[in-house]
């Protein structure tokens, strides 16, 4: 729980318009950068946050391409996914407490994800792909919350309004590499067939995980 400060608040009147706008984000871009560490945590965030919204956009093609799912299978594999991130996100503080260590617990998830990812990719029947589907929402929804938690411990505590701004920021713009990735690697792979073409697409999906992982772990706190 955050405690009341005693400091008096001063408001800090900023101009309104698109050039005050575009001005102070530019200027906080630059600033976050002083901060080597909260910076590394965002293109790490960016990056395994890209590929999950990237997933959850085709995730239903790919179910149908690939699975060969009817509606009703697509929806059961939906819901599993969803109720188990519920789970994962109910629980999520006991495992940072089992780990010792919420940026511990944070690497270990993205690994988790990524992981899924792979699999995911491989499944080639309605049992793998439930099994895969719920432990990627289980580790997902751990590691949103998580993560979250772990920007504000590497933020400052007089900026973190400013510093989750960004963060905003960087999550609205987590919608770019990940989509362009899967067109290219559905163009390039079309030889492989509508079976082989997205499974591989999936798998550059996977990657992005990974390299989100290794950034990660070059955090220290």
């Amino acid at each position: 729980k955050d405690r009341k400060s005693e400091q008096k608040i001063i408001e800090e009147k900023v101009p309104i318009g698109i050039r005050a706008s575009l001005k102070t984000t530019y200027q906080s871009l630059i600033k976050i950068k002083q901060y080597p560490n909260a910076f590394r945590y965002l293109i790490s965030y960016y990056l395994f946050s890209d590929a999950v919204l990237t997933f959850q956009i085709f995730m239903t093609l790919y179910l149908g391409k690939v699975g060969r799912l009817d509606d009703n299978w697509k929806n059961i594999v939906l819901i599993s996914g969803i109720l188990f991130a519920i789970v994962g996100a109910l629980i999520s503080h006991w495992v940072a407490r089992k780990f010792n260590s919420t940026r511990r617990a944070v690497s270990y998830l993205i690994l988790l994800v990524a992981i899924t990812f792979s699999i995911f990719a491989l499944a080639n029947n309605q049992i793998f792909f439930i099994l895969s589907m719920i432990l990627m929402g289980f580790a997902y929804g751990m590691l949103v919350p998580l993560s979250r938690a772990y920007y504000s411990h590497l933020s400052p505590a007089d900026k973190q309004g400013e510093f989750f701004s960004i963060y905003s920021l960087f999550e609205k713009f987590a919608s770019i590499i990940g989509p362009l990735l899967w067109s290219v690697c559905t163009f390039l792979f079309v030889f492989l067939g509508e079976n082989g073409k997205y499974r591989v697409a999936t798998f550059s999906l996977a990657l992005m995980l990974f390299a989100s992982y290794f950034v990660f772990r070059k955090i220290k706190d």
